[in-house]
Order: structure tokens, then sequence, then C-alpha cells
């Protein structure tokens, strides 16, 4: 027979641990299966547009949002960007722009880019011109024409057979220094191997002339400017001829394909080194970005032929994506960071300091039977991590992100593989918070920001 005592003991720790069992529940029930304690997730807006443009301000407390308009959800008119305080959650300013969403210069984290601590903000969102805004009263400060440099292109092209066909060029990359107000554009006809680039002070908005025909116009692939403006970085996908009057260093085997990175000294106004760096495929679009101003981070692409057994899909090659550094002073590797495991593993940003990395790794899993269709059903777990440049070593991760499915339609022509959704990051210039979108829209445009405890 169970004594009294005993009795009320056992039934206070069933008490205790349905208590416990509910409040997890709870818990689980308000913040999804996404709930993070390391983060704290705060939606500015609760549903976007497809190839909406947005950028988080360098003390993550800001954010600019421009919606696109498009087809089929057309939640914003295309034409005016929005600005939000992250806490609380809330429009703090908007401003009207004479968009031109039939040739979009940018989108998701590359159509706005904040400046110079933060003061100013680009926005790309005409070929022509891009505005600079004040972020301090959301009002245009200047506008940077580059109608003059792409219709250069357009007389170039004139001399050649047929040149009436191409047109002028298009704005490709823009970057701008995290404190100062010195922005660069590379306007170019990529397929005819033209193009230049211009270099501005936003703050004046007058432009810093001397820097035509100092970069290579073959395979270009990203632009980026050291966070004093000092320097920008150029990245060619292909290795470039080396000369005697003007040697381009090397730091690995020769024989290997390479990619060229050419530094310009901004008050110099010249080229000042070049280096190959080794690869073996394609640059992600703008895969480059200063850590400081004296290191430089690029992620790099390594071709992987399919071997059984390994996390790639049934009977298909892959690449394998890694972030390596170099001393921008002598164009030696210091550094890198990897996740061979990993399906994949991109570069999504620097902090201005150049201490914090922001990487998105995607772990695949793959079912050829139990899709309903033809193809292979694709799942994905998606996580951001943040890692110290310094160490190598990873210094946070997320909880699995969310993930927007992609189904088949009922009737569908030809091939259709349904998938899975990984959002476009980016991370502000403190390193402390992280922003996403989905590029499909009727999704929110979240900020992660770092809990201090």
């Amino acid at each position: 027979m169970v004594s009294t005592g005993r009795f009320r003991k056992t039934v206070r720790r069933l008490l205790i641990f349905a208590l416990s069992v509910s409040v997890v529940f709870c818990v689980s029930c308000h913040f999804g299966p996404n709930f993070d304690p390391r983060f704290s997730r705060t939606d500015v807006v609760s549903q976007t547009d497809p190839l909406d443009q947005f950028a988080l301000s360098p003390d993550g407390k800001l954010v600019a949002h421009f919606g696109t308009g498009i087809w089929p959800t057309q939640h914003f008119d295309g034409k005016t960007l929005r600005f939000f305080s992250v806490s609380p959650a809330k429009q703090v300013g908007s401003l009207q722009l004479d968009a031109n969403l039939v040739r979009h210069p940018g989108s998701g984290r590359d159509g706005l880019r904040f400046c110079d601590r933060g003061r100013y903000l680009l926005a790309l969102e005409d070929p022509e011109n891009v505005s600079v805004i004040d972020t301090r009263d959301f009002k245009i400060h200047t506008v940077v024409s580059l109608r003059e440099a792409e219709e250069a292109i357009r007389v170039e092209l004139l001399k050649k057979p047929k040149g009436n066909l191409y047109g002028a060029g298009d704005l490709v990359f823009a970057a701008c220094a995290a404190n100062s107000p010195i922005a660069a554009f590379y306007v170019a006809k990529l397929d005819q191997d033209l193009g230049n680039i211009k270099v501005y002070n936003i703050e004046s908005g007058s432009e810093m002339t001397g820097f035509d025909g100092l970069v290579n116009n073959r395979e270009p692939g990203g632009l980026a400017v050291s966070p004093s403006g000092s320097t920008i970085a150029f990245v060619n996908s292909e290795a470039l001829p080396s000369n005697d009057a003007f040697p381009i260093a090397r730091s690995h085997p020769e024989g290997t394909d390479d990619g060229t990175v050419t530094e310009i000294d901004v008050p110099g106004h010249r080229v000042v080194r070049q280096f190959y760096v080794p690869k073996e495929t394609l640059f992600d679009d703008d895969p480059i970005a200063f850590a400081g101003d004296h290191v430089l981070a690029l992620e790099l692409n390594k071709f992987k032929p399919y071997k059984p057994g390994g996390h790639q899909p049934l009977g298909t090659d892959s690449e394998e994506h890694s972030v390596h550094f170099f001393d921008a002073a002598t164009g030696s590797e210091i550094g890198s960071i990897a996740e061979p495991k990993l399906n994949s593993f991109r570069l999504r940003g620097v902090s201005a300091d150049g201490q914090v990395v922001l990487t998105l790794d995607e772990t695949w899993r793959y079912c050829i039977f139990c899709s309903q269709y033809n193809d292979e059903h694709i799942g994905m777990v998606a996580e951001f991590v943040l890692w110290n440049r310094n160490t190598g070593k990873p210094v946070e991760q997320s909880a699995p992100l969310p993930l927007v499915h992609h189904s088949c339609p009922w009737l569908t022509i030809g091939s259709c593989t349904p998938s899975d959704e990984v959002p476009d990051i980016a991370l502000d210039q403190s390193g402390n918070a992280v922003i996403a979108s989905w590029a499909t829209g009727n999704q929110p445009l979240s900020i992660f920001s770092l809990n201090s405890n």
C-alpha cells in the first residue's frame, strides 16, 4: 500500500512534468518550429513581391525596402522606397522613385546598399541613374548618372559590323565604402568585352575621373570597395595574361584554372596589384568582399565529379564552395573556411571590420520515389552561420530557416522538379544582424538580431 506522503510526491512530480510539457508545447505553438533563442526575429514587412530589393543599416536598426509590384503578388506599387525601424517594427519614412522595372539593374540584396556608416543609401532602381538617399531625412541627396558611360559603349559598338544591334552598356556591378562616401560602378556590355569602372564621391555627387581602362573586361566576376574607400578590387573569372611590365603574382602551382584579382588605388588612380586565385568553375554573382581594409574575401567554387556513396544527387556532378581570404598587400592566401559535407556553402557578407563572415549553409535530402511526378523531389535544411574570420571557427548558427515549397502544377509540360526555396540573406556591417527575404515573394522580410545574452 502506497503511503500518503509518497503519493503526494508522485502527484507533484506528475504535475511538474505536465506543466513542463505544456510550456514547451505553448512555446512551440507560439514561435513555430524555427524558434531560435540565439536570435530575435522581427518581420518588418509581412508580405513581399518577387525580386523585392532590401538592405539593412550598419547598426541593424533600419531597413530599406523597395517593393517591385511584380505579378502575381503585387503587394506594392513598384515606385515607393520604404524605410522601417526594426524595434519596434514600423515604417518611419518613404520616398517615390522613378523606377524602371523593364531593365531592373538589381534585385534582392543587390538592389539597395548602405554607404558611409549608413548615412547614404544607393538605390539601383534605374539602369541609367542611381539615386543617393540621405537616410537622415529620407530625401534624395544626389543622383549619379551613368548614361554617358553607357552611351560611350554604344559608340564603340557602332564601329563594329552590325554594331547597331547591341545597344548601350548596362550597369553590371555596384559597390560602396562602408565608412566613406566612395562608390564604384561597373558599366559594360558583357558579351562584347567592353566596360569601364566609374568612381563617384556620393557626398558631393561628383565623378572621380581617371579610372577608364584600368580593368580587363574579359569574364568580369565582381567588384568591391574597401571600408575606407581607398581601394577597389575587381575580379575576372579567368586567368588574365601576365607581362614583364606588370607581372601578376601567383601563390599556387601554375597550370590550374584561375581567376584574377585587380586592386586599384583610389587616391592614386592606378592599378597597384594583381594576383591569381585558384578556381575550377565560374564565380558566383559578385563573390568578393573586403574583410576590413587589408583583407579580401572571395567565394571560390571547385568542380566535383559524381562519386557513389557521396552526398551528391544520384548520377550528377556538383560544385564545392569555399571562402578564401587573401592579404590585399601581397595577394597571398591567409586563411579559408569550408564545409565540404554540405551540399551548398555560400558567402553572403562580411562585417566592415572584417571579423565576422556570414555564410548560407544548405543540406539537401533526396527522395527519388516519393514524388508523385516524374522527377526527383528535393528537400533542404538551410541555416546561416556567423564565422570568426581570424580563427576560421563558427561563432553562431541559426535554427533551420523557413523554406518556401514550390510544387509542380497538376498539368505539366516537360520536366518539373518540386523544390524548396531558401531565402536571400545579407549581413549588417556590424556583424550582429542578418536580413532575409524570399525571391518569389508573398513571404515576410525578416531580421534576425543576435541576442546579447
